[in-house]
Formats: C-alpha cells, structure tokens, sequence
C-alpha cells in the first residue's frame, strides 16, 4: 500500500470515532509501519493511530450556546421539536451550554432552559443536609433518559458568571450575575437583558415585575409540588450543595437573578430542579 493511502486510511479510521478506533487499533498492530518524515516518531500503524487520535481538537462552545437534544434517543434535534416549558422532561428540549473544558475536550456540559420539576423541598426532614425529595424528584424526572443527570453545583455557577470569590461555605456568598456584587447593578428594559438570562429563564417575575431582572421568558403560573402537599410559582431551582449543619441551609439560584442561601425547611419549597448532563460533542456537531 503507498504511503499516502496509508496515512489517509489512518486520518479516516480516526475521524470515525471511539468505538471504529478500538476496533481498527487491534488490526493495526498487526501492520509495520515506516514513516517517510523522520520527525514523526512512530513505529507502526497502531502509534500512528494513537498519535492522531489524542491530538484530536474538538469544538469549543461559549456559555450560554443553545443545543437541542432529546435525552431519551441521545440525539441532536432541532428547535422546531423543542418543547421549552416548565414541567416537561421528555422529547426535544433546550439546553444551554456551560464551563467547557477546551478544544481538548470531547464533552460538553448542558443545562436545561427549565425546570423538569417546578418546585420540590431539599429534605423535608428539617433535621439532615443529605438530599432527599430533591434527588427522588430528579430520579423520577429522567427515569427514561438514556443519559445520566445531576443537580448542578453552586461553584459551578460562580465559574459559568466569572465570580472566582465565591466561597460555597459562607452565607455572605451571595451574588448577582450580572456584575458579580450583592445588588443589582444594572437597569433592564425590552432591549437590554441580562447577559445570564439562560440561567434564570421561565421562573416567576424575572421581567415583568416592577424590577425588571433581565430574563427572557418569564413564568408567573401556579404550580403544585412534587411532593403534592402544596402549591406556587416556581422562583427558582436548587444547586446540589448544602452548608451549616446548625443552620441547615442552601445555595439556589433565584428569579431574581442571583445565586443565594436559603433554608431547607419542610416548608421551603419555592425551588426546583433543572437538570444538567454532560454529553459527547459528537452528538450535537
């Protein structure tokens, strides 16, 4: 075989993916292999392959990019399948892109545009930080995804809005996005919005309140809780970490557009969950 659709047939067993390269690996290192460039230093097949696929570069995405992808196939779709309204958790949904880890990186973190479940307690059992209804709802929530979910973490929300300050352990923590101060900074009007409104979208009051946050879409309906035993707006959604075993308290992400501490009593259950994956890039290029 010549030299050039040796090389070529390498470069297309690469950009097949992981699994065709596992395969094609075992094969290869049956193959000698002498390069005509004595700076490439491999020796046989098998090195060339492995060469190339680590030094792969994949897309890097912005914070805040909008992908549609529906959990239970694993597959892109597109915006005119998806379905962006509190409560859904099936079929073509919005998510949002954050914190990705390079052109290095072969996986993307994705947020959804809104919450699965509108409003669920942290623990009702007023007396442990542990998760509790919170991680029953979510289970419940992405019972038929093929793709494993998560609650996402308040430092990562400090790095998604450049807040390198944020202490998860201090109740005085507390920032809004859109400056990374404890007040808000900015005025917002129809052709000015905030910057992080994909993190706070389809919560109550958000914009057309007589403080105008900054989201996009606003939602101010009645919603009953996951637990059944009440009702409300949805005013955000819960991060994973709790702090203060004396004071029982965690981080949430507020309509208001900030992240802040709150109470984990039985009867805090203004929050819900949105979901976070992390999924291959190669499904969504």
């Amino acid at each position: 075989m010549k030299k050039g659709i040796l090389i070529g047939v390498i470069i297309g067993i690469v950009l097949t993916g992981a699994t065709a390269y596992a395969a094609y690996k075992y094969q290869a290192s049956k193959v000698g292999y002498t390069p005509s460039n004595s700076n490439f230093k491999v020796d046989n097949v098998e090195d060339a392959i492995e060469e190339l696929y680590n030094n792969r570069i994949y897309k890097e995405y912005e914070n805040g990019t909008a992908i549609y992808y529906n959990p239970e196939t694993n597959q892109k779709c597109t915006s005119n399948e998806a379905v962006s309204a509190t409560g859904t958790k099936t079929g073509c949904m919005k998510w949002y892109t954050f914190n990705d880890e390079g052109k290095s990186s072969a996986m993307i973190n994705l947020i959804l545009d809104h919450n699965t479940t509108a409003l669920v307690g942290y623990n009702d059992s007023n007396s442990s930080l542990s998760v509790k209804e919170l991680g029953e709802a979510l289970v419940n929530d992405t019972k038929t995804w093929k793709i494993g979910a998560r609650i996402i973490s308040a430092p990562e929300i400090a790095t998604i809005t450049n807040k390198s300050s944020f202490d998860g352990n201090n109740v005085n923590s507390y920032f809004y996005f859109d400056g990374g101060g404890q007040s808000k900074t900015n005025n917002y009007d129809a052709n000015n919005r905030n910057p992080y409104a994909w993190l706070f979208d389809y919560t109550s009051k958000c914009k057309s309140d007589s403080v105008d946050y900054g989201c996009n879409i606003e939602d101010n309906n009645t919603y009953t809780n996951f637990e059944q035993n009440g009702s409300g707006v949805v005013q955000g959604y819960w991060t994973i970490n709790s702090f203060n075993s004396s004071y029982l308290r965690c981080w949430t992400i507020s309509s208001t557009g900030y992240i802040q501490n709150n109470a984990m009593l039985s009867n805090n259950k203004y929050a819900g969950i949105r979901p976070v994956i992390t999924i291959s890039k190669a499904i969504i290029k």
